[in-house]
């Protein structure tokens, strides 16, 4: 047989990218396991991942534009004192009107909006964990064919994500350029990239639903050879089968259908004018007879370089989260995943199918107190502490007059039940009215005789209660 076509080279990758393409997405859950002043400040000096490192080209940029128009309004050489005037006017002009553009308004709702959807994406990244354990239940047997069975489903379902992955994420589709790559990779055999390949590619461009398709076939042919017992047990594997699919499907669509793009135009738009008016408008005015003549010439736009970093970064982390699919440090790894599940996948059908430690009484048997390390030990009093909020709350107070509850059954609309002052409820209880309020003593007992509550005497707390008596 002829030795198989060598693979492309992988697509080259670009200079300003990290070199390495598994550099994992930035983690600081560590850093805030504690309430600690020291940790705010672990965080804002991280540089992977940071607005530092989003947005310093284009804070470099706008301070050299910055005081290139500073040395333009102050040199003699360039402005003369009326041109100064002009441009002083001018910057009066544009100071007093900047905050008109809603920038906070904007980039809220934008990010509000591109956040969704990055949560929304999360959620539907494919976890193939649910998928495996169903088939490892409901396929048994321990013959090579069952095993067979088990790992192809499983790894047909790996094949579909590694198939959209490579659609939507630039790093999977710099790791599998062609159907070649994946078959190396052993997600597809020969034969099958045989089979995937007659499926006409011009009338079904999008060919993931195929390793589903296989999957559920196989599924279903097992079930005739009963290595799957029950029709119940084969529906559980197709509902599974189907949750991953649409978890993938839902990938497609966000990719499919961005955001529409005149909003973040909108964002872009309303943020680079802001701030090349402010070039203008937040310059120090020097002119002695300026309106808006600065109080202190500093030199340094303090104030407007943190409206940059919070407002550019704020712009930045939206466009991060646009498309978490990319290359940037806080994008998500898919070819983590993808890795994950077929590992993970193949070691519950396979390797560790069937297998359960020797059974023996636990050590909970005659332990009944929790135990801790010397450094662990919970600080306080131990009590119980889950437990209902309004668990221990009295709700009865002392009250000076005889409140009346009764049991109502029989009811009848056409009688009045509202509760009145002589009478409690106005009802037929056990098929007469109660007519008026009895003080009884202190105890609280009921006897079930004919209606739900009937009871003799009843007093709580001082509350007296009136209830129906046989």
């Amino acid at each position: 047989s002829l030795p198989p076509p060598p693979l492309p080279s992988p697509l080259p990758r670009p200079f300003f990218l990290p070199s390495s393409p598994f550099a994992m997405t930035v983690s600081y859950a560590l850093d805030v396991s504690r309430n600690s002043w020291f940790n705010a400040f672990k965080i804002l000096f991280r540089w992977r991942g940071s607005i530092w490192r989003l947005i310093w080209k284009e804070l470099f940029l706008w301070l050299f534009t910055y005081y290139a128009v500073m040395i333009f309004y102050r040199s003699e050489w360039i402005l003369t004192p009326d041109g100064q005037r002009v441009f002083e006017r001018l910057a009066h002009h544009i100071g007093k009107r900047i905050d008109w553009i809603p920038l906070t308004f904007i980039l809220a709702f934008f990010v509000n909006i591109v956040f969704s959807r990055w949560t929304r994406i999360i959620d539907n990244m494919g976890y193939i964990e649910n998928s495996a354990l169903t088939v490892a239940m409901t396929v048994r047997g321990a013959e090579e064919n069952d095993i067979v069975s088990r790992r192809a489903m499983v790894r047909y379902l790996c094949l579909a994500q590694v198939l959209v992955f490579r659609d939507i994420s630039v790093k999977v589709r710099r790791r599998f350029p062609n159907l070649d790559s994946i078959v190396q990779a052993g997600y597809l055999e020969e034969d099958e990239k045989i089979l995937f390949e007659t499926v006409d590619s011009e009338q079904h461009p999008n060919k993931y639903w195929l390793p589903i398709n296989w999957a559920c076939s196989l599924a279903f042919r097992l079930r005739d050879t009963n290595n799957v017992k029950s029709e119940p047990a084969l529906m559980q594997i197709l509902v599974e089968f189907k949750n991953f699919r649409t978890n993938l499907q839902t990938l497609c669509n966000f990719d499919w259908v961005p955001v529409p793009v005149a909003y973040p135009q909108v964002v872009y738009f309303a943020v680079t004018i802001y701030f090349l008016l402010a070039l203008v408008g937040r310059q120090f005015i020097i002119g002695n007879e300026a309106e808006n003549k600065a109080v202190l010439d500093i030199v340094f736009p303090f104030m407007t370089v943190l409206q940059f970093v919070f407002y550019v970064g704020w712009m930045k982390v939206a466009e991060s989260l646009l498309n978490p699919m990319g290359e940037d440090d806080d994008h998500f790894e898919c070819n983590s995943l993808i890795d994950k599940n077929i590992s993970t996948a193949l070691a519950i059908v396979d390797d560790t199918f069937d297998q359960v430690p020797n059974l023996k009484m636990d050590r909970f048997k005659n332990q009944k107190d929790p135990l801790y390390a010397e450094n662990s030990v919970p600080k306080g009093p131990h009590g119980p502490q889950f437990t209902g909020s309004a668990a221990h709350l009295v709700t009865f107070t002392k009250s000076r007059r005889s409140e009346s509850l009764a049991a109502i059954d029989n009811y009848d609309s056409k009688k009045n039940s509202i509760p009145t002052k002589e009478t409690g409820f106005s009802a037929t209880i056990n098929g007469r009215l109660p007519t008026e309020t009895t003080d009884f003593g202190n105890s609280f007992d009921y006897d079930s005789i004919n209606s739900p509550f009937s009871a003799t005497q009843s007093t709580v707390s001082g509350f007296n209660y009136s209830m129906p008596g046989e």
